[in-house]
């Protein structure tokens, strides 16, 4: 997340050129009462192992609304879900992700000249937009693009959104952007599932004939 990218900003400066932060988690939890139960040992174990895709299915339901296409929102996000381990790794994303205990890399990613791009959902109730304004403080280069109605899944939600606003600003940093990634070459083309041409396929093939068993 955010706090990860920037703590390794803050740590290795000559290896960033610019920095990119999407609802960055790291500056203080809005604590609840079912929050601080879940963060309990043995009753948030529980708690997880019975309702963890029901609860995260609800959170994106709601931001499904806002979406252009719920539908498939739904579905793509519904595919983490089936992923076995998926509720353990929140768990311990919430015991463990320093979500409040980030803000000394923030300032020192702040003291360096690096752009840096925030985009925030102001309807985001899981690390809450109130947050931006101490963010800002800490890094005042901060480019803040936040947006009404718009949750913390923006990414999933707005993705042509978030697209453009990344590729804008990486292309105002004179970074070229690749099939590989940002600055980068392709890594390949089944890595990145670039087009290629097929040597041995046919009218009709899907793909190169099967190699001939000896």
């Amino acid at each position: 997340g955010g706090a990860i990218a920037t703590i390794f900003a803050a740590r290795h400066p000559e290896r960033v050129r610019s920095l990119t932060l999407i609802a960055p988690a790291g500056l203080g939890v809005e604590g609840s009462g079912n929050v601080n139960l879940v963060l309990r040992p043995l009753i948030g174990d529980w708690i997880m192992r019975l309702f963890d895709a029901r609860i995260a299915y609800n959170a994106a339901a709601v931001e499904a609304k806002s979406a252009p296409n719920p539908g498939a929102f739904l579905a793509n996000f519904n595919r983490q879900l089936e992923y076995r381990g998926y509720g353990d790794a929140l768990l311990s994303t919430l015991r463990h992700y320093p979500l409040g205990a980030a803000h000394e890399a923030f300032a020192a990613a702040g003291r360096s000249p690096r752009p840096v791009l925030v985009i925030w959902g102001e309807a985001d109730d899981t690390v809450p937009f109130s947050h931006a304004t101490q963010l800002i403080e800490l890094m005042p280069q901060a480019q803040l693009r936040s947006y009404p109605g718009m949750g913390h899944n923006i990414t999933f939600a707005q993705a042509p959104l978030v697209s453009r606003l990344l590729t804008d600003f990486l292309a105002v940093q004179g970074t070229r952007v690749t099939s590989g990634g940002a600055a980068g070459k392709p890594r390949g083309p089944l890595a990145r599932m670039e087009a290629r041409e097929c040597a041995s396929c046919g009218p009709g093939d899907e793909g190169p004939a099967e190699p001939s068993l000896p």
